[in-house]
């Protein structure tokens, strides 16, 4: 996985499909979806990330502007993602969205005014994976935070989407994948496993 990915991510939301409905295979996923969790140690990862704000119905159109930004200071740049575009969201409610939207790098890169050079966030994260369209992500975020309700998890911290899917070689978007991640501060005694931001095909 490459920059095409960020290609298709920007194709998919100027053709309104990463909000809306994702074509022919959209009918198939409406049932219910039992997700499953896992506490894992994230790493600490470099990247560049475009931090942008919204209303709920604008967050296509933000998203779209941003990951079109950072496609493009990337490859003046001639830098080479070691990882799926992401999204960390760090507020979403019926007030505005605040998120970060960007690309993880093996190394330390700059960015500029308007690109930020940081760090993802690093720690023990619940993850949940969404099988099947964008649309659904929403489902897979509320069962997050219920999950963390449930296990005495602050819910208060941020939500993190990797898009690990490549969709312009996986078509049949139910089978796409995105991993969904929160930090936690109180956790239930689980076993905890490595993780590291998915690294880049080839």
């Amino acid at each position: 996985m490459d920059k095409r990915v960020l290609v298709a991510f920007i194709v998919l939301l100027t053709a309104g499909l990463f909000f809306a409905g994702c074509g022919q295979n959209q009918q198939t996923q409406t049932a219910a979806v039992a997700y499953e969790f896992e506490v894992v140690e994230m790493e600490a990862q470099p990247m560049l990330a475009i931090h942008t704000t919204c209303d709920m119905e604008g967050e296509g159109a933000a998203m779209e502007a941003a990951f079109g930004q950072l496609m493009a200071y990337v490859e003046s740049a001639g830098l080479t993602p070691a990882g799926p575009p992401f999204t960390i969201y760090s507020k979403y409610d019926s007030t505005g969205v605040e998120m970060d939207v960007g690309m993880p790098f093996a190394e330390a890169v700059a960015g500029n005014e308007t690109i930020t050079a940081g760090t993802m966030p690093a720690g023990q994260m619940v993850k949940t994976v969404h099988h099947g369209c964008y649309a659904g992500l929403g489902d897979a975020h509320m069962a997050l935070m219920a999950h963390m309700e449930e296990g005495n998890m602050n819910t208060e911290v941020c939500h993190i989407e990797v898009y690990i899917t490549d969709p312009t070689e996986v078509a049949d978007t139910t089978q796409w994948i995105t991993y969904v991640y929160a930090p936690v501060e109180t956790v239930h005694e689980e076993p905890v496993r490595q993780d590291r931001a998915p690294a880049a095909a080839g």
